[in-house]
């Protein structure tokens, strides 16, 4: 007998913090939750990283089937780097919710990552981050947009954020913002829940991700810049979130739903920063062109600035229509007949390095200085090294230690490996070990041990057969020839995505 299904999403929950706030009282909720179902480590995919993780729990396939390995996917084009943002739209296979929706069942997501532009299905969405804005139609059905406005006139799609309009925001300003954000999220699932009899029901929340990347220090009491009044300001965030959890709880129960609480990954301290494209840089692995060179290391300050770079775009080739600004550097400032590799980053421990001179004989120089470089202290910081097969460029994954994240696009000549600036640069990064709770209605069934396998549980509570699609279908699905053309509309919202993803420290 199929089970009604409710499922939370707290992005980036992990045990070290969620254990933490339990112990002093916080979070007696969820301390319940546990004690009277089951708990567990939830492995998360390879990258840690949302649109990855989230990609695997709606599809049941790994990150090596989908392809999805960031929020913007990079290609080589006419001899030319060419970075996309990903959409719904570019994933090919089916989701979780199709499936559902083929088979009647009524369907709720809300917030729900990699869910814009919004997709038919039997139910409601509601598009999750990143979306560009409210004035974007992020709902399906386009008319229930009207309806939230009615109910949560205050309601924010965007997800906010330490960008420069931010810096040196205080502490119990960021947690009272996104305590305001987390709080909209949590009623409107309470409206929707009441609106109707749904088969499975999902909210997420983002909000428990961005305080642990900026706030990090103020949370984990091991960590060296740890203080009791600054985790006090920030206990009121998890006080409030398990507040929020208690409603939707409750609300689920009376409505009969059995419940699973998850996280897409879980997280960690960042020791460093390594900007491994400024090493390349140094190196003379990656070359600039001459005639803005001097430019961009004089004016691009942070990771990646996206209104300087359209200030000066008159020195850059630049087309209104088509390119965002990560393609005018990849197209117009990497010098491609003297470069010999780029590397993609995501603000994770994983990056990739994109070759563009293929000889064995250079890869296997670059990758073996690669595996030698060492953090301040003389450690080693890269743990593996591996290709990626289904790409038309050699492409090779580095997995750094834990506790380095490979940020950056742009190099700058400046130091290529740092501790983050507390307040102003994320302290906590992603780590693979996330969260999963089961209540006790759920006992015989089997607990996921990683993300892409909670689809199968979610579809067994509803007795419908689920086979993700098999990998030789599906190993090209992100391939330049296969990558989905964006509608208009859609480029124009790039720029927009690209600046919510900076602030969030992604770019």
């Amino acid at each position: 007998m199929a089970k009604k299904t409710m499922v939370i999403g707290l992005d980036g929950a992990s045990w070290t913090i969620l254990n933490t706030m339990i112990a002093h009282g916080h979070m007696p909720t969820l301390q319940a939750e546990i004690e009277n179902g089951r708990a567990q480590v939830l492995t998360s995919t390879e990258p840690p990283i949302t649109p990855s993780a989230w990609t695997s729990f709606q599809t049941g396939l790994s990150p090596e089937d989908h392809h999805v390995l960031g929020f913007k996917e990079l290609q080589m084009k006419d001899g030319r780097f060419q970075s996309n943002i990903l959409f719904s739209t570019n994933l090919s296979v089916k989701r979780i919710w199709d499936i559902l929706s083929e088979h009647k069942k009524r369907v709720c997501i809300l917030n729900l990552p990699l869910t814009y532009p919004p997709f038919p299905i039997n139910g409601i969405l509601v598009s999750g981050f990143p979306v560009p804005s409210s004035k974007t139609e992020f709902t399906f059905p386009e008319e229930f947009k009207s309806e939230l406005f009615e109910k949560i006139p205050d309601f924010e799609v965007m997800q906010s954020g330490i960008g420069a309009s931010e810096m040196g925001m205080k502490i119990e300003d960021m947690v009272s913002r996104w305590m305001k954000t987390m709080s909209q999220k949590t009623r409107l699932a309470r409206y929707l829940l009441e609106k109707e009899p749904w088969d499975v029901f999902m909210v997420h929340i983002q909000e428990t991700d961005v305080v642990q990347h900026y706030l990090w220090h103020c949370i984990d009491p091991s960590d060296p810049q740890h203080t009791v009044e600054d985790f006090d300001k920030v206990a009121k965030f998890y006080a409030n979130l398990d507040k929020d959890l208690s409603v939707l709880i409750k609300k689920g129960r009376e409505k009969g739903f059995s419940i699973i609480i998850l996280s897409d990954h879980g997280f960690q301290r960042c020791i460093y920063n390594i900007k491994i494209n400024n090493w390349l840089f140094k190196k003379g692995y990656l070359v600039l062109n001459k005639d803005i060179k001097r430019l961009l290391i004089s004016c691009i300050k942070k990771v990646f600035d996206l209104p300087l770079l359209y200030k000066y775009r008159s020195s850059i080739k630049y087309s209104r229509k088509s390119e965002n600004a990560t393609n005018q550097f990849l197209n117009s400032v990497i010098n491609y007949e003297k470069s010999t590799v780029f590397v993609e980053t995501n603000a994770t421990n994983i990056a990739f390095a994109h070759f563009i001179n293929n000889s064995e004989e250079v890869v296997k120089k670059v990758l073996g200085e690669i595996e030698l470089i060492l953090d301040p202290e003389g450690q080693r910081i890269v743990n593996e090294i591996s290709k990626v097969e289904g790409r038309g460029n050699a492409v090779y994954k580095i997995v750094f230690s834990n506790g380095i994240k490979a940020i950056g696009t742009i190099p700058s000549g400046k130091s290529f490996i740092e501790p983050p600036i507390v307040l102003k640069q994320q302290v906590g990064m992603h780590h693979k070990d996330g969260i999963i709770i089961m209540d006790k209605s759920l006992d015989d069934f089997e607990m996921p041990a990683n993300i892409f396998s909670v689809p199968n549980t979610i579809m067994d509570l509803q007795d419908i057969a689920f086979d993700p699609m098999p990998k030789k279908e599906c190993s090209d699905l992100f391939s330049a020839a296969n990558f989905t053309p964006q509608p208009e509309k859609a480029e124009s919202e790039k720029s927009e995505i690209e600046d919510q993803l900076k602030s969030l420290g992604y770019l």
